[in-house]
């Protein structure tokens, strides 16, 4: 009796935030988001779960995010499934082990040190909510991150830039990669945030779905609440 009225107590704190995105290419819809977060009564996120379906609603991957340890390291998993593949983060520690699985094959992984000597580590939607836990402190000049690549078991090192204001008031930050050779073949980030609410609003960019011939594809997205 007592342990059901600590979990009815928490459940009256907790808060469930439900959202989506429509990504979009050119103007032709390619997917939808469907966002799930769970907060505690604080409002800190705790977890959160991505589903992306095409428009007749045909499940298209999920992507499930841990965020107990490390707000910008969460322990992870993306299935692509179409492509039938996993990959994700674990936080161990002083370390992180990357992996990355395609169906019937064994489970690749890579350890790599949970330090950085300038900036801080993110992966997977990590860099989202550590960026609105510090909202203020990360509208400096230059921000440098090191952005985890469990898809290919690597990493990168990303400038994170606030750009100001937008036309209709929002917060637009740019986030693009640091190196002049790779910027030529990656295209930078944009996000753009409300600034009261917290809220993504809008999204240029690389994305989390490959194409169904298994390419990288830059969308748009817009999200409602």
């Amino acid at each position: 009796m007592y342990i059901l009225l600590l979990i009815l107590s928490f459940s009256c704190f907790a808060e469930t935030l439900t959202y989506e995105g429509v990504a979009t290419i050119k103007g032709k819809t390619i997917y939808i988001e469907k966002h799930r977060v769970e907060l505690n009564s604080k409002g800190q996120v705790l977890e959160s779960e991505t589903k992306y379906t095409d428009p007749s609603g045909t499940l298209l991957g999920v992507l499930k995010n841990d965020y107990r340890k490390v707000i910008n390291i969460p322990d992870h998993e993306m299935h692509d499934i179409r492509k039938k593949t996993k990959h994700g983060t674990r936080l161990k520690g002083e370390q992180i082990e990357l992996f990355s699985q395609d169906e019937g094959e064994k489970e690749e992984t890579k350890v790599i040190k949970n330090k950085v000597d300038k900036g801080l580590i993110v992966a997977s939607q990590g860099l989202h909510y550590y960026l609105i836990s510090h909202f203020e402190e990360m509208k400096v000049k230059k921000f440098p991150l090191k952005f985890l690549i469990p898809g290919k078991l690597d990493s990168y090192t990303f400038i994170l830039s606030y750009l100001g204001k937008t036309k209709d008031g929002l917060d637009e930050f740019e986030v693009e990669i640091d190196n002049w050779f790779l910027r030529l073949f990656a295209p930078s980030l944009i996000l753009k945030y409300h600034p009261d609410t917290k809220h993504l609003i809008y999204y240029k960019g690389l994305s989390n779905l490959a194409s169904e011939k298994g390419e990288m594809m830059s969308v748009e997205i817009n999200y409602s609440y």
